[in-house]
């Protein structure tokens, strides 16, 4: 499904039309999205005192940038992995650990996993130097709350 984020205007707008007391369907309507996306712009850029479109947009673009870190498997990534795991026998948790800890652009273990088949598929031998050459794959879960 593609989606455009919401510009500055249209927060600007949204903003606007809530001081105003509009409902949430026809400030969506003005704005030109569904209400879904109007309901989760208020839920993920609203603070204590309600919607701020410059705070809004600030939190956005904020979240955004956060993202970017996380976002492509770049060549300069892509040499590391392989140079990683076969001359020092690295797994890719290891180097994604490193990669978090230098501050650089971070790749999640599931991507370098991904990475892995990829090049498996494409005859790569990459696979090969996993500890368990792929054959047990245990998904990344996070801690039960409590």
């Amino acid at each position: 499904m593609k989606y455009n984020h919401l510009t500055a205007e249209q927060r600007y707008t949204i903003d606007v039309l809530l001081r105003q007391k509009k409902s949430r369907k026809e400030i969506a309507q003005t704005i030109g999205v569904s209400q879904s996306t109007l309901c989760r712009e208020l839920k993920r850029n609203s603070g204590q005192r309600g919607y701020h479109w410059q705070k809004a947009q600030v939190k956005a673009a904020d979240r955004q940038r956060r993202l970017q870190n996380y976002r492509s498997l770049t060549l300069e990534i892509r040499n590391f992995i392989r140079i990683k795991m076969r001359e020092e026998q690295w797994s890719p948790a290891q180097i994604a650990g490193w990669l978090r800890k230098q501050g650089r652009k971070s790749v999640c273990v599931e991507t370098i996993y991904a990475y892995i088949r990829t090049d498996k598929d494409n005859g790569g031998d990459l696979w090969k130097h996993c500890r368990h050459q792929l054959k047990h794959r245990k998904r990344q879960v996070s801690a039960p709350y409590v």
